[in-house]
């Protein structure tokens, strides 16, 4: 006859496998999340193939970095356009300039959308909550269909547009001294992201952020499609790479 556990041993094996579940669960979490960031970079380097394309279509110059009406040739197109917001439910949550902030913005009427043909590259796959800055709401990245945005650099002065809205004319890489290192696309955080623009500040607190949902740090597409991740600490407002936010620079 088989001598059966003792309570004593139950109880050390059970103490064995909590052990071991607190050791293991942190580390399966950090491979997802590592999972997540790999593919968050890869949809970068499938936008930044759509940007090349572009630019080869239309005489080296980079699509709008802002539109709030279609027809335009913004990258994607604000959710202040009625065509971009959500409808089905109604978006609860709209700011003070009419952003939509449940869907962000629509890419499928952006500009190169025809090149990229998947709107889920649009979209960082790793879920963010916060308060939006601008107004008393509570932000979630999952109804967003949009979660990367483009420097504002990269576009002139805003301008009015024939379909009735303000949008901004793409530069011509030609005036992009450093593209291998000047933002294009950021992973921007969700505290302050609403139209698919990224908008730099003059200081810390007056402009949008980048993200900190990969270690802290942020996913970015430079102007030559390159894709690097940048620690959150390293690209805050005043620090030396804060320079590269701007496109026609004299020197690195």
């Amino acid at each position: 006859m088989k001598k059966a556990f003792t309570l004593i041993e139950l109880l050390v094996v059970i103490a064995i496998i909590a052990i071991l579940a607190a050791i293991l669960f942190p580390v399966f979490a950090q491979a997802k999340e590592s999972a997540r960031a790999t593919t968050c970079l890869n949809n970068m380097k499938q936008l930044g193939v759509g940007v090349m394309s572009y630019l080869a279509d239309n005489d080296g110059y980079y699509p709008n970095p802002y539109c709030d009406r279609y027809p335009c040739a913004g990258w994607v197109i604000s959710g202040a356009n009625p065509l971009a917001g959500t409808t089905n439910p109604a978006c609860t949550m709209v700011d003070a300039w009419n952003n939509d902030l449940c869907s962000i913005a629509d890419p499928k009427l952006g500009a190169i959308y025809p090149y990229v043909k998947n709107e889920q590259v649009y979209k960082c796959p790793t879920a963010q909550q916060g308060r939006y800055r601008w107004a008393n709401f509570s932000v979630n990245s999952s109804t967003q269909r949009v979660t990367y945005t483009m420097n504002r650099n990269f576009g002139g002065n805003y301008i009015s547009l024939r379909s009735g809205g303000i949008g901004q004319i793409g530069l011509s890489e030609s005036v992009v001294n450093f593209p291998s290192s000047t933002f294009l696309l950021v992973d921007e955080d969700v505290v302050t992201r609403n139209d698919g623009l990224l908008l730099p500040g003059t200081t810390a607190t007056n402009g949008d952020d980048f993200g900190r949902q990969h270690r802290q740090g942020a996913n970015i597409l430079h102007g030559d499609s390159s894709v690097k991740r940048y620690a959150r600490e390293s690209i805050k407002f005043g620090s030396p790479l804060w320079v590269r936010w701007e496109t026609q620079r004299t020197q690195e």
